[in-house]
């Protein structure tokens, strides 16, 4: 069994509010469209659009995109779990992080 990780950066000042959650996060950001292709057809987030992290409409785009290993199989892998982490530099939230891991079916 082989885990992909995918690693979500973007500043700070590209979100809407200070309040940062995973539900939210679909509003703000895109990514570039070959990654982003890839990931809308992902089953788990055609059965959970809330929890698309990726929007071309209200995003900005992210300063890093950084994964464990190529994601051009990304149809054989199915999502097992999503977080997130806030990173704070004198009390400023500065970077957010998402985390997207798959596993091989």
């Amino acid at each position: 069994m082989k885990t992909l990780k995918i690693e979500l950066w973007s500043l700070a000042k590209h979100m809407k509010s200070n309040k940062v959650n995973i539900e939210n996060i679909y509003y703000i950001y895109k990514v570039n469209e070959e990654v982003l292709e890839k990931l809308l057809n992902i089953k788990y987030y055609k059965d959970n659009p809330s929890f698309m992290p990726l929007d071309r409409k209200y995003g900005h785009e992210f300063k890093l995109i950084k994964t464990n290993e190529n994601i051009k199989n990304v149809d054989d892998y199915e999502v097992l779990d999503i977080d997130s982490e806030n990173i704070y530099i004198d009390d400023k939230l500065i970077y957010y992080n998402i985390n997207v891991y798959l596993d091989n079916k």
